[in-house]
């Protein structure tokens, strides 16, 4: 009887399981798919709404996808899933953002809540992505409705353009994780490279002169010669979700040297000497910090030692010995302007307080306290800071 009874509820379990299987595995045509490639968010402080912007390709061989084309789609909304649902709704497809490469957040997002554009984000998309994060001055839109004549897909011009400064040293980049991860870290510090849209007529603005850019990338794109331009321009040094202050050139390359993930992947360091730019190629560096608190000056001293190996199968190497120590000094004055400009806003992108932590409990206990007197003591840091660069 009992046996007759097991046999029965394993039956229905089965029967459940089954009935399950069958509900869940819903799938959509391919031509009724929308691979998003390329995220575009900002933020409307006066209306406080999010407009949202896609760039996609459709799936399979709908006949919307026959001109070989990437669509733009974008929609408002009181929050990111809103605006979301709105483009859903639009377009009349499932939208699939397992492949996007790029999310660009415009200004206003970075002055008012990064971190609240990116979990929404990844809460309406329930996955987690590996995008890079980017930030733009004036509007992500502008860049999502530009066309690029000789590019089938557009998202890979701004990948390549974020990865070659990647890789020349320009700035630091990170992808969704990485500034999850450093947003609620013991810092609350991230950096986002900034990207700019050639001025089309006029400024990067709001309103009526936004429409006249987007109006006029269309005009330009129609000339085959002219693609339009969207390049690096400096970044926002991020805290506690904010952009607290904007670093230049020569800030975002210290950053750039400061930054462990980063550094492990530039691949040149570029610097400037009697009005000429030189390169020095193959490049590996390793980067030492060492803070310590002088009790009788009150004040942190931190002592960075940076040192690098060029290749000697480096381009130029010969002539470039000549030039190591105008490199050097030029790497000090970088690493110098980023030390200075995290200490002015109380940020700590470099990690020190869990660095301090390590080296020097009691120190660390003491300083840290409160947010405020942590920053505090950052804002009045000395950095001694010292290059040592030589090409074999």
């Amino acid at each position: 009887m009992l046996k007759n009874i097991a046999l029965t509820l394993l039956s229905l379990c089965l029967l459940l399981s089954l009935t399950a299987c069958q509900d869940y595995q819903v799938f959509t045509r391919s031509d009724q798919q929308v691979i998003i490639q390329l995220v575009g968010i900002d933020y409307s402080p006066d209306n406080q709404t999010y407009t949202v912007s896609v760039q996609y390709c459709l799936g399979g061989d709908s006949d919307d996808n026959q001109d070989g084309n990437m669509k733009t789609a974008y929609a408002d909304g009181r929050n990111i899933s809103h605006a979301i649902r709105q483009i859903h709704a639009d377009t009349g497809k499932e939208l699939f953002f397992h492949h996007t490469q790029v999310i660009l957040l415009g200004q206003e997002v970075l002055a008012t809540d990064t971190l609240a554009a990116i979990e929404g984000y990844l809460n309406h998309c329930s996955c987690h992505s590996t995008a890079l994060v980017t930030g733009v001055h004036g509007r992500a839109k502008d860049i999502l409705s530009l066309t690029f004549k000789n590019e089938f897909f557009p998202q890979n011009r701004i990948l390549i353009i974020v990865k070659s400064a990647n890789d020349v040293g320009a700035f630091p980049i990170y992808d969704i994780g990485q500034v999850l991860a450093n947003s609620y870290s013991t810092s609350r510090s991230f950096f986002l490279p900034m990207l700019k849209v050639q001025d089309f007529g006029g400024q990067n603005g709001d309103g009526e002169e936004n429409e006249k850019n987007e109006e006029a990338a269309e005009v330009d794109s129609e000339d085959a010669t002219a693609d339009p331009t969207v390049s690096p321009h400096g970044g926002a040094v991020m805290i506690d979700g904010k952009a607290a202050t904007f670093a230049d050139e020569t800030q975002c390359r210290g950053l750039a040297l400061f930054t462990s993930t980063a550094a492990s992947s530039i691949k040149s360091i570029e610097f400037e000497h009697d009005g000429e730019v030189h390169t020095i190629e193959k490049f590996k560096s390793k980067l030492k910090i060492e803070p310590a608190y002088d009790a009788q000056a009150q004040r942190l001293i931190v002592r960075i030692n940076f040192s690098a190996v060029a290749d000697k199968h480096s381009a130029y190497h010969q002539a470039l010995r000549e030039l190591i120590e105008p490199a050097e000094r030029a790497i000090e004055a970088s690493l110098l302007d980023a030390a200075l400009l995290m200490s002015e806003h109380g940020g700590d992108l470099i990690k020190l307080e869990d660095t301090l932590k390590h080296r020097d409990y009691k120190t660390w206990e003491t300083l840290t306290q409160s947010d405020e007197q942590w920053r505090e003591t950052l804002r009045n840091a000395e950095y001694v800071i010292n290059a040592d660069l030589k090409i074999v």
